[in-house]
């Protein structure tokens, strides 16, 4: 959770630099020709990071005396408002501003000032954990500099989309984008957002657990801010420092640059900063002990964010306050900020989804009016056109007809063939979900009130997973291999982790490339634990190996137990069925059906035949990856 705090704190930071970046560049490159209105509009723009208040009552004047046709100057003006409330630090009317100013540069057509709305938005979307909706944003933006080949602009929106896919943990193409907006900054000679890449590129490696070269990056980016006698950012960067040091375990020195950072950032009035370096120093003080003043700290967090109301700074200090609680053996607080966390978690969620529907909306509306007047125009010449039309129709009727009533019947087999696999997945989950709380009930039973807490938690961040990935056709090898452990640790602690579990991938296998369908492999998993008799033995096994096999992905599931042989007496014995291993064999089919192959047998070993215990069952699957 740590990592994810520090993400926050200095991608925010930072991102204060780009967005003062793109309104300068918005003001030199306008034309000298605008009117008066327009040029108000641009002072303002200028001014509002200094006197915020002043500024947003100027433009709401100028705004309500401004013609309603003029819409050049009510998108700058737009835009100058929302600049106030941007550093007023009321994001969510800043970004109503922001929406309104894209809406009028779209309309005359002014591409430069709709790349610098959609990485305004982007950055609100980005404060408040929308990062789906700010990675749209950017990409957006990124496609107009390309267009408009601006390099400052291009550089600066790869850097922004670095850091959401940082958010995400995807460091892979954090850096891929880090580096292309490097080579942009070197080349024309721009220090200041090096050192904010370098300060930047210092989280990443810090996240990774590489600390020299975070150190390294962090220093690079110090001096240079103090070369340039950026006290903000030298600031930032000394908080980023002390996330540092509480990673090296030097918590003392940590709480010395926090405290430092806190001074200027209260004295600057950069109140998000300041919440963020609150939670981190209430991490400091957990670490040691000190679990009075770390809370004391978490609740200055909370406190300091009320107005703010940043959703993903407030989920990672609820969770922080969940293992203090913890830690405390305060355990009803200690439940009561994980449900608060969870709580926060869906907000973001639902509220980026709400937002994505508005957008949609906006957008239908917008196209809409535009179709109706290209039909008006249009509509003269369909009527020229429709003789001829008429008779190439009947010309090629008959043959259309037969092609469609072929592809119809080719898209209802696959339609039929998806909404079974959809209706199997679904069977699955609630075999899965008894399972696991059989484990659950099991410490209930015993009184174990620290483990059915650790197993209610990890079970709904299990749980969490599964609904996510249970619609989806297919996913990451990555996360197939998230689940499978976090279910396999979840079931081990019935048998009081007595069951060795290990997951092999063939190295040259890109985890976050490869797809399967999810949860391919977890019912042979499941079937080894319920059947194999694994918790009798001193030594048991299950082994789970992943490879590539040409175009194929060879999955085997291994375990030292009774073997199927004699699974299968006791099962007769107690009239047992596996509806999971059925639905497992029958997605199996589907999946090869589906994808027009040959159907190739599950391979199902009982390892007696080799004077071994156990059973080995072995299939495979279509290799597929994503580019």
């Amino acid at each position: 959770m740590k990592v994810k705090k520090l993400y926050n704190y200095s991608t925010i930071s930072f991102l204060f630099l780009l967005f003062s970046l793109s309104i300068k560049a918005n003001e030199a490159e306008l034309p000298a020709e605008v009117d008066s209105m327009v040029q108000k509009a641009i002072e303002i723009i200028g001014l509002a990071d200094e006197n915020p208040d002043s500024c947003l009552m100027i433009s709401k004047e100028l705004l309500k005396n401004s013609l309603s046709t003029d819409v050049r100057a009510n998108a700058f003006l737009n835009e100058a408002i929302g600049e106030s409330y941007y550093y007023l630090q009321e994001f969510d009317s800043a970004k109503v501003c922001y929406q309104n100013a894209l809406q009028g540069y779209i309309a005359i057509g002014d591409l430069k000032n709709q790349a610098t709305a959609y990485n305004n938005i982007g950055l609100i979307n980005y404060f408040q954990g929308k990062y789906a909706l700010a990675l749209e944003n950017y990409n957006s933006s990124l496609e107009i500099e390309k267009e408009l080949k601006n390099e400052p602009g291009v550089a600066r929106s790869h850097h922004n989309i670095g850091m959401v896919y940082g958010r995400w943990e995807r460091y892979d193409q954090q850096f891929e984008h880090y580096h292309l907006a490097l080579e942009l900054y070197e080349k024309f000679d721009d220090q200041e957002s090096i050192a904010g890449l370098s300060n930047n590129m210092g989280i990443t490696y810090a996240a990774l657990h590489h600390y020299d070269k975070a150190l390294e990056n962090y220093r690079k980016a110090y001096f240079a801010y103090k070369k340039l006698g950026n006290k903000d950012r030298m600031a930032a960067v000394s908080s980023n420092l002390g996330c540092l040091f509480v990673y090296q375990g030097e918590n003392q020195r940590a709480i010395e640059y926090f405290n430092e950072a806190i001074e200027y950032f209260k004295v600057s009035g950069d109140v998000m900063s300041l919440v963020s370096t609150y939670s981190s120093t209430g991490d400091a003080y957990r670490e040691v002990g000190d679990f009075k003043k770390a809370i004391s700290y978490y609740e200055l967090a909370e406190e300091t964010n009320k107005d703010l109301e940043l959703l993903s700074l407030r989920k990672d200090n609820y969770y922080s306050l969940y293992l203090v609680y913890k830690d405390m053996g305060d355990y009803e607080k200690s439940l009561q900020a994980y449900e608060y966390f969870n709580d926060v978690t869906d907000s973001i969620f639902t509220a980026e989804k709400y937002e994505r529907l508005l957008d949609l909306e906006k957008k239908y509306h917008s196209e809409k009016s535009e179709k109706e007047l290209l039909e008006l125009k249009a509509k003269e010449q369909k009527q020229k056109l429709w003789l001829w039309g008429l008779s190439i129709f009947f010309i090629f009727s008959a043959i259309l007809v037969l092609i469609g009533l072929y592809i119809l019947k080719i898209k209802e087999k696959q339609q039929r063939q998806i909404m079974e696999h959809k209706v199997l997945r679904t069977q699955m989950n609630p075999h899965f979900i008894f399972n696991s709380l059989s484990a659950l009930q099991c410490f209930i039973i015993e009184g174990s009130q620290e483990a059915a807490i650790d197993f209610v938690a990890d079970f709904s961040s299990l749980m969490r997973l599964v609904l996510q990935y249970a619609k989806e056709e297919s996913i990451t090898l990555k996360k197939e291999k998230e689940i499978l452990e976090k279910y396999m640790s979840l079931q081990n602690r019935r048998f009081e982790n007595k069951i060795q579990f290990s997951l092999e991938i063939d190295e040259t296998l890109h985890v976050e490339k490869v797809m399967v369908p999810p949860m391919l492999a977890q019912p042979f998993v499941e079937n080894a634990i319920e059947h194999g008799g694994l918790d009798m033995k001193g030594d048991g096994f299950i082994k789970v190996m992943i490879t590539k096999d040409g175009n194929k992905l060879a999955i085997s599931v291994e375990d030292n137990g009774i073997g199927i042989k004699k699974a299968q007496q006791k099962k007769k014995l107690i009239t047992h069925k596996s509806i999971a291993m059925q639905l497992t064999k029958e997605r199996l089919r589907l999946l090869q059906e589906q994808r027009g192959k040959k159907l190739e047998a599950m391979e199902i070993e009982d390892l007696s035949d080799y004077d071994l215990s156990g059973t080995r069952i072995a299939f495979r699957i279509p290799y597929m990856e994503i580019s």
